[in-house]
């Protein structure tokens, strides 16, 4: 039950950041929803699917590499928040 509190302590303190990891995949997730599917062999559809294509891939990069910064602040200092760019700082070494 301890763990459980302090886990809430941590959700609770860095609000910011846990939506952050949760909104981001949910984003990237969405474009691959949306991605331009045609029959056609347009240039334009291709270059928009290509597009789509790397997006998602650089927000899912970006979303483990937030994830792996959080999980480190978590151990370093649990309850103290950081920016995204710290996470992203310490989570590319994790990368």
């Amino acid at each position: 039950m301890s763990e459980i509190k302090k886990t809430l302590a941590i959700f609770k303190s860095r609000w910011p950041e846990v939506g952050l990891l949760v909104i981001l995949p949910v984003i990237s997730s969405t474009l691959m929803i949306l991605r331009p599917v045609s029959q056609k062999s347009d240039v334009y559809q291709h270059t928009a699917f290509c597009f789509v294509n790397l997006l998602y891939l650089g927000l899912m990069i970006i979303a483990f590499i937030l994830n792996y910064g959080f999980m480190r602040t978590i151990f370093l200092d649990e309850t103290k928040p950081h920016s995204p760019a710290m996470l992203l700082k310490l989570g590319s070494h994790f990368f």
